[in-house]
């Protein structure tokens, strides 16, 4: 059984005292929200006013860095995974929209060009069976640059491709010898991406269709290639969207295998 008060007691936190704000603030996480806690009930309306000072001097602290707050997760993933054991690493990108809140001073331009606010990048750790296992890492995008979990220093943003290099390289470093499967979104579909980390395996939904691939002697557009792939069912899936639901499809290539959805089959019901 994972003993996480262990983990956060071994974190190099600097200083014993936020070791155990810490192991305070995820014990009251543990034990469930209130409605004025905003995530953390170590800091909330219901809790006296020492309590709420401790819980935001630590979240201030300038001294505690993102490395050394994640790593009691990793050792947490590095116990939770055994060697030799398939995990899938899902990446993918929040916008945080701010436009208007206006005493923010970082805020950088997102969605569509138009809005105020953050990105968050993530990396969440799923079991062989899909369970969620805890976030590698996350990174915040700001007018100054990314508040890393790799770095105690504000690092450059270059794009949401090099986020995703740096995240699957951490991952072979902090979980060697497992089977780490990254899955993506179609914004990560990239060559350049894909060269770079050519030892990974990854499950990316393809954006450029007509991009050509070689199988075997014969070079085919991607959508020709995927055609001729034989599916078996495996089930379906629905999922909500404003008022109405989509059924999709599931299928696998082969007994066992990875089930994905078929893009050519979908349907609409109303909720």
């Amino acid at each position: 059984m994972l003993n996480w008060q262990e983990l956060i007691h071994n974190a190099p936190l600097g200083h014993k005292g936020r070791n155990k704000r810490a192991a305070t603030l995820l014990q009251d996480l543990l034990q469930g929200h209130t409605a004025n806690s905003h995530g953390v009930v170590g800091a909330s309306l219901e809790l006296d006013q020492t309590a709420n000072q401790a819980a935001w001097r630590f979240l201030d602290n300038k001294h505690l860095k993102l490395p050394a707050l994640y790593q009691p997760v990793h050792a947490a993933l590095q116990q939770r995974i055994a060697v030799g054991q398939r995990a899938y690493i899902l990446h993918d990108v929040s916008v945080l929209d701010y436009s208007r809140h206006e005493r923010k001073e970082d805020l950088c331009v997102v969605g569509d060009g138009r809005g105020y606010g953050y990105e968050l990048f993530s990396s969440l750790v799923l079991d062989s069976c899909g369970k969620p296992l805890g976030c590698l890492g996350s990174e915040l995008r700001t007018a100054h640059g990314l508040l890393s979990w790799q770095s105690a220093e504000i690092l450059p943003f270059v794009d949401r491709l090099e986020q995703a290099e740096r995240a699957v390289t951490a991952a072979a470093r902090i979980l060697p010898g497992r089977e780490l499967v990254h899955v993506a979104d179609r914004e990560f579909d990239d060559l350049q991406l894909l060269r770079r980390c050519r030892r990974s395996l990854f499950l990316i939904r393809a954006q450029h269709l007509s991009r050509k691939v070689r199988q075997g002697k014969q070079s085919l557009s991607l959508r020709e290639a995927t055609e001729k792939v034989l599916l078996a069912p495996a089930g379906t899936v629905k999922r909500r969207q404003d008022f109405t639901t989509k059924e999709y499809e599931m299928a696998t290539e082969s007994p066992g295998g990875w089930p994905w959805c078929s893009w050519r089959r979908w349907s609409c019901t109303n909720s």
